[in-house]
């Protein structure tokens, strides 16, 4: 387990809650009705050209993608417990203490983004993106500054996060 994701101690578990969430793991998409009928005839057109093709693998892998959307839009995301603490952050079952966490900055653009970035002091560790749901960023920002160091010249979401949405 990496050094700064740790589970906390009895002390740390115990104490002061400051600010407390909870966010969905994963923001599932809006699909219609046309999606779903696009996709789908996109889907039988290319296991059409895999056979046609003799090319049996794309096949299989059509299927497969096909297959893992339709178990991915059945199951509802599940949340996330998030709360700052004296000692650091609570991440679901995961503690990472504010020595831990090398700086923070908050998105927010009402109506795209919303969302808290921790970036953790081990460059091996990938950075942290908590959706702020319907806390106030600046009462979050405050509580943060008094442990962790902001960092001004982040402005806007990561590349991959705004990808992702799209």
């Amino acid at each position: 387990m990496d050094e700064e994701l740790q589970k906390p101690t009895e002390e740390e578990a115990e104490e002061d809650v400051l600010l407390e969430w909870e966010f969905n793991e994963y923001e599932r998409p809006e699909r219609s009705k046309k999606w779903y009928l696009v996709a789908g005839l996109a889907a039988i057109a290319f296991l059409i050209y895999a056979l046609l093709a003799r090319n049996y693998i794309f096949g299989v892998i059509i299927i497969l993608v096909a297959l893992i959307y339709f178990l991915y839009d059945l199951h509802e995301a599940p949340t996330v417990q998030f709360a700052i603490t004296p000692a650091g952050v609570h991440v679901g079952r995961k503690f990472i203490r504010h020595r831990d966490i090398a700086h923070f900055w908050i998105v927010y653009k009402p109506g795209h983004v919303k969302a808290l970035y921790l970036r953790p002091s081990i460059w091996t560790t990938p950075q942290l993106s908590i959706p702020l749901e319907e806390q106030d960023p600046l009462q979050v920002r405050g509580v943060l500054l008094q442990y962790v160091p902001e960092n001004l010249n982040e402005e806007d979401e990561p590349v991959s996060e705004a990808l992702g949405r799209m």
